[in-house]
């Protein structure tokens, strides 16, 4: 099947979900191979790996800004589970598990197709996302760009890599560029390549620019207390429209007929699971925002519950006390992120 990618509108992304008896094979295979492979994946790399998180990147991100490495080769790479060859991912598979009965079930795993409307597809090339081993074959593919990066790029910078996202960060402009040339060619003997409409280098020296990667936006700020400057984080824009328009479906898609304590449970799931993410950052402000959103969110359908107009309204109790739609939501227990942000330091010493 398709799926809508998040950040591309418009655009598709196979997602093969297998069988239950390829899910059990494919998570014991999994269970063979991490291992084997973790020994010798390199630092540089966090997604979907043991004790690693993209918090963890985002961090070594900040502490190599504050070193000096200002210069952000921003990549993005173009299709990457669409284009990886299986005849090369197999040949890196075979450098460090030789083994062919393992070799022959993740050559029929990367050929077995989508079924898409009734209709079976092949696939000549790249892997369907969803499926166990999926993460860890990725992480196998571009293990030969961190190793090639270690021995051709390691001098102009430091590269943070989660799964095909990648930022690397350069001490100045002429080592981003040139970091960027070593990038395109090693893509290239993977027989990928770079969005080059969508690579950019970045000055974090200028206010005016910034990076997206892992979901939070990157600007350098000043500190109120010593004046001097440091990387900043907070949630991207397209992030915080997400959560939002799934806030906005769920209240819509509710029967004014439902427990009011029923919705906010709903709600406090996909509040809790958003904000325990964004909240190693700089993320109060935003916070505050999705907190009003909701809010307004649930006055709306409250009014079309209860037969009232707009939002600006309140509740008058038996006692004549009027109380606003924040006080007679707290007794119900919706999760209010402002407050829940943590510093960027403890952040850093819970990783």
């Amino acid at each position: 099947m398709y799926i809508p990618k998040p950040d591309k509108p418009g655009q598709l992304r196979p997602l093969g979900v297998p069988t239950i008896r390829d899910r059990v094979a494919q998570t014991a295979a999994k269970l063979v191979l991490e291992p084997i492979l973790e020994a010798r994946f390199l630092d540089c790399s966090y997604g979907f790996r043991p004790k690693r998180s993209a918090i963890q990147a985002l961090d070594v991100i900040r502490a190599a800004v504050e070193t000096g490495n200002t210069f952000v080769v921003d990549a993005d790479v173009e299709g990457f589970f669409d284009n990886i060859s299986h005849q090369r991912l197999l040949w890196l598979l075979d450098e460090h598990v030789w083994d062919p009965r393992m070799r022959k079930l993740v050559r029929q795993w990367l050929e077995a197709g989508l079924v898409y409307r009734g209709k079976r597809e092949a696939t000549e090339q790249g892997t369907p996302q969803g499926g166990p081993a999926s993460p860890l074959l990725a992480n196998l593919y571009l293990h030969y760009f961190d190793r090639c990066w270690q021995t051709e790029g390691r001098g102009l910078g430091q590269l943070v890599r989660y799964a095909d996202d990648f930022v690397v960060l350069c001490p100045s402009r002429e080592a981003a560029e040139a970091a960027h040339g070593v990038i395109r060619g090693i893509l290239g003997r993977l027989e990928l390549r770079l969005n080059e409409s969508k690579t950019r280098v970045v000055d974090l020296n200028d206010p005016k620019q910034g990076f997206d990667f892992l979901g939070y936006a990157h600007r350098m700020g000043t500190t109120k207390r010593t004046g001097g400057k440091r990387l900043r984080r907070w949630p991207r824009a397209s992030a915080v429209k997400r959560v939002g328009e799934r806030v906005k479906s769920t209240l819509q898609s509710t029967p004014t007929g439902e427990d009011l304590e029923h919705v906010v449970r709903r709600l406090n799931m996909q509040l809790r699971g958003w904000g325990a993410y964004f909240r190693w950052g700089d993320s109060r402000r935003i916070f505050s925002k999705v907190d009003n959103y909701v809010r307004r969110r649930i006055a709306l359908y409250l009014a079309r519950k209860y037969g009232r107009k707009g939002t600006r309204w309140s509740w008058k109790t038996p006692t004549g006390k009027v109380i606003t739609i924040r006080q007679f939501l707290k007794p119900l227990g919706l999760h209010e992120l402002c407050g829940t942000e943590c510093p960027w330091a403890i952040a850093t010493a819970r990783s």
